[in-house]
């Protein structure tokens, strides 16, 4: 008789529906559901209910929003995509170098003062960067751009850029496809396709991508070596190169509920034919200011990628306030190639190298609050092996290099959010050994073992519009397999390259200093290097081959860089 509210409930996707009650009272039932009319009646042991539409039309409602292209969020830079002119940038390969503070392309990127980034895509390292042509840039919600990297990632990251994709909703089959060309000098294109099924929190997926391009440069370079005698060299070469290949890519990813998700993903890649490398050129030498030779060369190099095999696995899970991350690669690859270089008409050099190349890794990473912050741990493990074989005519030593490298990580990162200021800090301990052989024998000498502790800390402050943060960050980079091989390969009759197996891992200590305003952004950042990488010149053997200069490599015992970058991103109607 009042209009009391007693009780109430939502339907079962039948419409059924139970409430409990007094049945002993007269009660009205009060029934409403969206677009329908609102219905009263009687209420009763058993009711069989009838809505009617609702004929009432709305009006069209348009929601306006506006958010800045380049955002700082604890203490990245935050560049959001889509529904931004960066989502018609083609692929992820062609965006990511229009991102704020990152230059390159084609999978070669740089974040400006940190060198070369680690890509993630939700959270999974991205261990082959070819993997970014087959994202879509409209696939894509956000990038992120973190400068100074916790401790959970490696010590040779000093920059990560996190892709992060748009959650692709809807059940049953869809099928996408696309085709990119671009003409410069030279013709690059790429077209793929791909199907996904999705059924209630299961996700699979079968991807194809093709590749195919060619490149075009011209050089002019003048060496010159002094020894017993003073040599001088002037060359001017034109270089051309053709490459296609193929990237397959099946597995799913499950979602069982809102708080965990896995999944796996086995990748395979191979080259389509021979990667075709061209040279013609004409080098002049001087001895003593007295022309002595000149060549007319002309290179030919193939290379031919045989079936590459990646598998990746992963599991996120929360349970409460607690997060576990968990990653594992697995990568087994093979190479191989040649090279024939004519002098003056002459066959003066040929080679052919075998490659094999072998990958395990895995990294867990468990966060949970601890008092007013968030406390993140856990361990990374990356085992490589990579085996050389090289072959060539006559003009240095033939080789049998293979190099097994194990690393071991444990690490801590803890951050805090005070008032307007953002806390981090962190701590990562890494072990590494390196085994090296000759021709099956191990060269203890050349197989050092390495203890580090990588320190890691910034603070940040933002109110309103304005930004600033100060982080500093230590930096371990290991020379790459090129860089400790001893073959002395052939880059023409007076010019071999080597490198040094002996190389110690660079040690970086880098202070970045970073505000903003509104759509002003800047960094500055100072780099202390010890055991620097540098290629420099030496003569090859001046008794036997005079002229002939060795670029081999050495280690600068300090070094330092400094710098910065401003990125303005205003926004115009």
């Amino acid at each position: 008789a009042d209009s009391a509210f007693i009780t109430g409930c939502v339907t079962a996707e039948d419409g059924s529906f139970i409430l409990p009650g007094n049945n002993e009272k007269n009660h009205l039932l009060k029934v409403t559901y969206i677009g329908y009319q609102s219905l009263t009646l009687p209420c009763q042991l058993e009711n069989d209910i009838r809505l009617q539409p609702d004929a009432q039309m709305l009006k069209e409602v348009t929601v306006t929003a506006s958010r800045p292209l380049v955002e700082r969020k604890n203490g990245a830079f935050v560049a959001n995509v889509a529904g931004t002119p960066l989502s018609m940038l083609g692929s992820a390969s062609d965006m990511i170098g229009h991102l704020p503070f990152v230059t390159g392309s084609d999978g070669n990127y740089t974040v400006i003062g940190r060198g070369k980034p680690d890509i993630y895509i939700n959270g999974r390292k991205v261990r082959d960067t070819s993997e970014l042509n087959q994202l879509q840039a409209n696939e894509i919600l956000s990038a992120e751009i973190v400068t100074t990297p916790g401790a959970r990632y490696s010590s040779s990251v000093s920059s990560v850029i996190r892709l992060r994709t748009i959650r692709k909703r809807g059940q049953g089959l869809s099928a996408n496809a696309y085709a990119d060309y671009t003409q410069g000098h030279s013709a690059k294109s790429k077209q793929g396709a791909s199907l996904n099924y999705r059924t209630g929190g299961l996700d699979i997926f079968i991807k194809g991508h093709f590749n195919e391009s060619d490149t075009y440069s011209t050089s002019h370079t003048q060496l010159q070596l002094n020894t017993s005698s003073e040599w001088k060299s002037i060359s001017d070469n034109v270089n051309r190169a053709h490459d296609a290949n193929f990237n397959g890519e099946v597995g799913f990813n499950y979602e069982p509920d809102d708080h965990q998700s896995f999944g796996i993903r086995y990748v395979p890649k191979t080259g389509l034919g021979d990667q075709e490398l061209y040279s013609q050129g004409e080098t002049v030498m001087l001895r003593d200011g007295e022309e002595v030779d000149r060549l007319t060369s002309d290179a030919h190099g193939r290379k031919h990628t045989n079936w590459n095999h990646t598998v990746n696995g992963y599991y996120n899970g929360t349970f409460g306030k607690w997060n576990i991350d968990f990653n594992a690669d697995y990568l087994y690859g093979r190479s191989g190639g040649g090279q024939k270089v004519d002098n003056n008409g002459e066959t003066d050099a040929s080679s052919d190298s075998e490659v094999k190349n072998r990958l395990y890794a895995a990294k867990l990473v468990i966060t949970a609050p601890l008092g007013q912050g968030k406390l993140s741990f856990g361990t990374e493990e990356t085992f490589t092996e990579r085996h050389d074989i090289f072959k060539q005519s006559g003009f240095s030593n033939d080789a049998d290099n293979r190099i097994k490298q194990s690393i071991a990580s444990a690490f801590v990162d803890y951050s805090i959010e005070l008032g307007q200021f953002d806390i981090m800090a962190g701590l990562r301990y890494e072990y590494q050994k390196t085994d090296y052989y000759e021709s099956d024998i191990y060269k203890e000498e050349k197989s050092p073992a390495y203890h580090d502790l990588i320190p890691v800390a910034g603070i940040f402050y933002k109110k309103d519009v304005w930004n600033i943060g100060l982080s500093y960050r230590m930096k371990k980079h290991n020379p790459s397999y090129s860089m400790l091989s001893s073959t002395i390969s052939y880059q023409s009759k007076y010019q071999y390259h080597n490198g040094n197996p002996e190389l110690e891992p660079q040690k970086h200590n880098l202070f970045s200093l970073e505000g903003g305003w509104k759509w002003i952004n800047a960094s500055l950042y100072f780099n202390h290097v010890r055991n620097m990488y540098t290629t420099y010149a030496k003569p090859y053997d001046d008794t036997m081959h005079p002229g002939v200069v060795l670029w081999t490599m050495a280690s600068i015992p300090n070094s330092y860089a400094y710098g910065g970058a401003l990125v303005l991103s205003p926004k115009f109607g």
